[in-house]
C-alpha cells in the first residue's frame, strides 16, 4: 500500500492499525512505538463483512461478591479521570451512554464505593485483559457513535496508563509497561444483568496508594 499513500495523516492511521495487527514492517507512527511491546495484549479487532462490521468485546469475567466500605473520600485528579472518560466519549456524547468515574485513597472497593455503589462483584482481571477492554471500549462507537478504530483504542489505553502513572507524553514504552506491571486491575459490576456496551474497571496503584474506578455503559434503545 505504500505506493498509494502519501505522506499525512491517513498513512500514519494506516500503519497504526497495522501495528494494532501485530505487523512489524511499517512507517513509524506519532507517539507509540510502531511495534507491539512484549507486555501488550493481542488487542481486538473488527471483522468488516459484506454488510456489516463485526467487533465483538474481549471475554466477559465472572466477579464474586465483593465487601464495600461504608464510605469513600474521594480527591481530585482531573487528568487520570479524564483520560478513562475519553476511553468512551462518542458513547457519551454521540449515544445514550453514561460514564462515571471516581479517584481515592485507598483500594478498589473504596474506588468502586466513591461511585455511589453501596454493593458490587469483584474479580481482579490480568493487566493484557484491562488493556485488551479499554481498547476495545476507546476503538468502539457505542450504540450509536462514531467508531474510533483500533489504533484510536490503544492509544487511548495508553493515555490512561500514562495518565494513571504520571508520565511524560509521548510516554517511555518501558515506562509504560513499568506501571502497566504495577497496577493491579479489576473488573465489577452491580449484580444487574450486562446489556449493550460497558467498561467497568477499578485500579489500584500500591506505590502511591491511589486507586480509581469507572463505570461506563451504552444502550441502543
Amino acid at each position: 500500500m505504500a505506493p498509494h499513500l502519501r505522506e499525512g495523516p491517513e498513512r500514519e492511521t494506516f500503519a497504526a492499525e497495522r501495528v494494532v495487527r501485530g505487523d512489524e514492517d511499517t512507517d513509524p507512527i506519532p507517539d507509540l512505538p510502531h511495534r507491539l511491546q512484549p507486555w501488550e495484549p493481542r488487542y481486538p479487532v473488527a471483522t468488516y463483512k459484506a454488510h456489516k462490521v463485526e467487533t465483538p468485546s474481549p471475554p466477559p469475567f465472572d466477579p464474586g461478591p465483593a465487601e464495600l466500605p461504608g464510605e469513600a473520600h474521594r480527591i481530585d485528579d482531573p487528568a487520570s479521570e479524564g483520560a478513562l472518560a475519553d476511553l468512551v466519549l462518542p458513547w457519551t456524547d454521540e449515544s445514550n451512554g453514561r460514564c462515571e468515574t471516581a479517584t481515592v485513597e485507598g483500594d478498589s472497593a473504596a474506588a468502586i464505593r466513591g461511585l455511589g455503589l453501596t454493593r458490587a462483584r469483584l474479580v481482579e482481571i490480568k493487566a493484557e485483559e484491562a488493556l485488551a477492554w479499554m481498547a476495545w471500549a476507546g476503538a468502539s462507537g457505542g450504540a450509536h457513535g462514531r467508531r474510533r478504530g483500533a489504533a484510536a483504542g490503544r492509544y487511548g489505553a495508553w493515555w490512561v496508563v500514562a495518565s494513571l502513572g504520571d508520565l511524560d507524553w509521548p510516554p517511555n514504552p518501558d515506562e509504560v509497561g513499568a506501571v502497566v506491571g504495577r497496577l493491579r486491575w479489576f473488573w465489577f459490576d452491580d449484580g444487574s444483568p450486562g446489556t449493550g456496551w460497558q467498561l467497568r474497571l477499578a485500579i489500584e496503584d500500591p506505590e502511591t496508594g491511589l486507586a480509581w474506578a469507572m463505570s461506563a455503559v451504552d444502550a441502543a434503545d
